[in-house]
């Protein structure tokens, strides 16, 4: 199928689970259509190289994860009719392409049948890729998805840059001797269109334009700062809420001290510094929060006292709460609290436990 820039769609299919490896390869065999939002925020990308080139007969590649995953026979079946359609093309878009860092994959073969279709046909063929992710596991992603620029010549770059051997190149960065090799291969190779970069092309008098109309960043006002004193502000208060908090002692967060068995399986030693450590970083929320505001302080401390209200009154039944620290810094700023309502699944393992069990209520250190 055609679409109305003239790019000529042979496949694009989303990023899927394992399981629809089958039916993303029936897809492409059929030359459908299926995409991702990710997808198709690259489809006008490329549709837009194409409309803005005036190039009428495209091959746009958007190689899957799914495809990883497939069997190397079902490849087969599609390779020929890419290799066929990719021979005529003068534009190849290739999305995300494939690791080729895992041997036991058919990775290596897949990469080369790419690189086949890229590099048969016109010999002014341009490649486009289109990824978020050049480096998923280590720099050789990257020099394979460069390999299709450069037809899998080492030595393209050369008299284009400073960089006489691409694969050389890679290699003194994968022993940390690269020095600028690895920035220099993606100055020369990257399409850039940050503000600086826009803002350099105008100041060297080139004219840059989107759908016809001047572009033109905003210039950035910095605000003044403005410098002021909590102490002025709120006088004595700041510094009476400042002693209340660093004498809190926090005593629901550090059970231990008071004898009652969380399921802890670290020493006596890594739990208490591990419990002084959240309770810095409570006092420390408390703080920040009120230099937010009185406001945010405020809903912060209602927050703390509904977990303790709730602490005490199982307390009162002989029973002891026992979250896990991420439930408590929720509690803490205004997120879910445990409660009735809660399945038991939501709960800390250890939490469980103790609410099942009965504990003396302990007593003042």
């Amino acid at each position: 199928m055609t679409d109305r820039f003239g790019v000529r769609e042979l496949y694009r299919v989303a990023d899927g689970p394992a399981a629809g490896s089958a039916l993303y390869l029936a897809v492409l065999r059929d030359w459908g259509d299926r995409s991702s939002s990710r997808d198709r925020a690259r489809r006008r990308v490329a549709r837009a190289v194409v409309q803005n080139t005036g190039d009428t007969r495209s091959l746009i590649l958007l190689v899957p994860n799914a495809l990883e995953r497939a069997n190397r026979g079902e490849i087969e079946v599609v390779m020929p009719r890419l290799r066929e359609r990719g021979g005529k093309s003068d534009i190849s878009t290739v999305r995300a392409l494939v690791s080729t860092t895992d041997p036991s994959r058919f990775h290596v073969e897949l990469l080369k049948d790419l690189m086949e279709i890229l590099t048969g046909g016109k010999p002014d063929k341009r490649v486009l890729l289109l990824t978020a992710t050049p480096i998923n596991n280590t720099i050789w992603d990257l020099y394979n998805q460069l390999s299709l620029i450069t037809r899998n010549n080492d030595g393209w770059y050369a008299g284009r840059g400073p960089i006489a051997d691409l694969r050389s190149t890679f290699r003194a960065v994968e022993k940390g001797e690269g020095g600028p090799g690895l920035l220099d291969a993606m100055m020369l190779s990257l399409v850039r269109r940050s503000r600086h970069d826009i803002r350099a092309r105008e100041a060297a008098g080139e004219s840059v334009e989107v759908g016809g109309q001047p572009l033109r960043f905003p210039r950035h006002e910095f605000p003044e700062a403005v410098t002021y004193s909590l102490q002025n502000l709120y006088g004595a208060i700041y510094h009476e809420v400042l002693d209340v908090v660093q004498n809190l002692n926090f005593a629901v967060y550090q059970l231990e001290s008071y004898g009652v068995r969380t399921g802890a399986e670290d020493t006596e030693e890594r739990v208490k510094q591990r419990n002084a450590n959240f309770v810095g970083i409570m006092k420390t929320i408390l703080l920040k929060r009120m230099e937010s505001s009185v406001v945010a302080l405020q809903s912060t401390v209602a927050s703390m006292t509904e977990y303790l209200d709730l602490f005490l009154s199982t307390l009162d039944r002989g029973q002891v709460i026992t979250p896990k620290q991420a439930q408590r810094i929720r509690a803490v700023l205004g997120g879910s609290l445990p409660d009735a309502e809660i399945e038991a699944t939501d709960w800390d393992p250890r939490a469980v436990n103790a609410l099942r069990e009965e504990h003396p209520a302990p007593a003042d250190p």
